[in-house]
């Protein structure tokens, strides 16, 4: 059991770097004014570091990645979709027509 040492410092090393660049992507995003993105981000975290530094969530360390993915890719677009559905997300509500050509005059949209 000797050697097992150095290596489990190594892990805690990578883990903390790891976390420490995460964490620094969530304070951007929370200072972006995305507060409930940079609360799931941080919530995502706080499992992550749980499950890699845990002997007793050893098992999830093999779901987590999976889970994750499952969550941003399927779970979220669904809940996103359900969110926009209920609102009035529409070009027409975005920015009035009115100010539409001054906007576009004053160098603010790309038109060919």
């Amino acid at each position: 059991m000797k050697g097992s040492g150095p290596a489990l410092s190594v892990r805690h090393l990578l883990i903390a770097l790891v976390a420490l660049a995460a964490l620094y992507v969530d304070l951007i995003i929370y200072e972006a004014g995305s507060t409930w993105i940079a609360l799931g981000l941080l919530v995502v975290i706080g499992l992550g570091i749980y499950i890699y530094l845990s002997n007793r969530a050893y098992t999830y360390r093999y779901l987590f990645p999976g889970l994750v993915g499952f969550a941003l890719f399927v779970i979220f677009p669904i809940l996103y979709t359900v969110f926009v559905s209920f609102t009035r997300y529409s070009s027409s509500n975005l920015l009035p027509y009115e100010g539409g050509p001054e906007y576009s005059a004053a160098g603010n949209v790309f038109l060919r």
